[in-house]
């Protein structure tokens, strides 16, 4: 039992704090999470969130996903969905590839997505390593007008 601010809580002891499925868990929290990782605007930035159960639990997490099969690490099926774990299985990188959220660019900084087929362009804007999501549209018109709108946000 530990003492923290008066309350005792229990410490659950799991032993794979130096696994590679805790590693990524770490890593899929901080890409989500700290503004600091240079990750983040690909994640968090995006509004990519974690679910509560394995936010709060790596041991939920790891029940969930199971043992990481040699060579493989966490996708999501959906890469504009969170990380839970209907959206989440252990993948090759070369499965990953395939699934990557922007097969190609249409136009400068329009891509097409194939995780959208209803909306499937989107603008995506890289200035001073920030990168700034316009958000889906469904014809390449639509998309090249929102990027020639957009304006630069203040530093």
């Amino acid at each position: 039992m530990t003492k923290t601010k008066g309350i005792y809580i229990k410490r659950v002891y799991h032993g794979l704090r130096n696994s590679h499925e805790y590693k990524i868990w770490e890593n899929m929290k901080q890409r989500c999470y700290n503004r600091n990782n240079t990750r983040y605007s690909y994640y968090g930035g995006r509004g990519i969130v974690i679910c509560d159960k394995w936010l709060d639990s790596f041991e939920v997490f790891y029940k969930d996903m199971g043992e990481r099969p040699e060579g493989m690490t966490i996708d999501r099926i959906n890469n504009d969905g969170n990380y839970e774990p209907t959206n989440c299985r252990w993948a090759t990188r070369t499965e990953q590839n395939i699934n990557k959220k922007y097969k190609s660019a249409i136009s400068r900084n329009v891509y097409k997505s194939p995780v959208s087929p209803h909306r499937p362009y989107t603008v995506k804007i890289s200035r001073h390593y920030k990168v700034y999501y316009l958000g889906h549209y469904k014809t390449v018109k639509e998309a090249i007008k929102a990027r020639d709108a957009w304006k630069e946000p203040a530093v």
